[in-house]
């Protein structure tokens, strides 16, 4: 949910990005209607070599057009330009 919404009238408030200030007791700006905000947290992990595999060096296309070249780890994906 990117939205904090009253469990009354379902009015969506935007959170302020603090989770600290979200969190707690709230009251809807549309129907003034009290209610509780628990901020939940899910984790992501994520995961690399401790030393890289890399595969033979290729040139690819960067974004702004040029051509560059750069090795790929074969198990990670790493990318190092060359």
């Amino acid at each position: 949910m990117d939205t904090i919404d009253c469990p009354k009238c379902d009015h969506e408030h935007k959170p302020t990005g603090s989770h600290e200030d979200d969190q707690g007791t709230t009251e809807c700006e549309n129907c003034g209607f009290q209610f509780h905000v628990e901020v939940e947290y899910e984790p992501t992990y994520s995961t690399s070599c401790i030393t890289h595999q890399m595969e033979a060096p290729k040139q690819i296309q960067a974004p702004n057009g040029e051509m560059i070249n750069v090795q790929f780890c074969k198990h990670c994906g790493r990318c190092e330009i060359l």
